[in-house]
C-alpha cells in the first residue's frame, strides 16, 4: 500500500480519480440495464484511442450499439459548475465551511471543457 493509499485509508478521503470511477461506473450499471434504440448495448470503459498525432485519448465510456456508438466524457462534481461550449476551461465552485473569523470559503477547481475533451474523442474514434 503506498502513502497516498495508506492517508485515504487512516483519513477517510478519496482520490478525485476514484470518485471520478465511481461515477463512470454509476452510469455504465444504468447503460447495462437500459434498452437504447430497443436493444440492449455494450459498455466499455476507459478506453484508450490513437490519434493521429501519436499520443492517444482515453474515452470514458463507450455505449456500443447496432444503431451506434455513443461516446460519453464523465465528470462527477459537487457544487455549482459554470461554463459552456465556447470556454476553454470550466469551473466548479464548492461551499468548503467558514474560515476562523466566520467567513465563507469557497473551494474553485478549473477543468478542460468537458465538450471539447468530448470531440477529440469522438475524432479520434472516427
Amino acid at each position: 500500500m503506498g502513502l497516498g493509499s495508506l492517508f485515504r485509508f487512516l483519513v477517510g478521503a478519496e482520490a478525485p480519480n476514484d470518485i471520478g470511477r465511481k461515477g463512470e461506473n454509476k452510469i455504465a450499471r444504468k447503460l447495462a440495464w437500459s434498452n437504447t434504440f430497443g436493444k440492449p448495448g455494450i459498455t466499455l470503459n476507459n478506453v484508450y484511442v490513437p490519434r493521429r498525432d501519436g499520443r492517444s485519448s482515453e474515452v470514458d465510456l463507450l455505449y456500443i450499439t447496432r444503431k451506434g456508438i455513443i461516446v460519453i466524457e464523465s465528470k462527477n462534481y459537487s457544487g455549482f459548475i459554470f461554463g459552456d461550449e465556447n470556454n476553454k476551461n470550466w469551473t466548479a465552485t464548492l461551499y468548503a465551511g467558514k474560515d476562523w473569523i466566520g467567513r465563507k470559503q469557497i473551494e474553485k477547481h478549473q477543468f478542460y471543457n468537458p465538450i471539447w475533451q468530448n470531440r477529440t474523442h469522438i475524432n479520434s474514434l472516427r
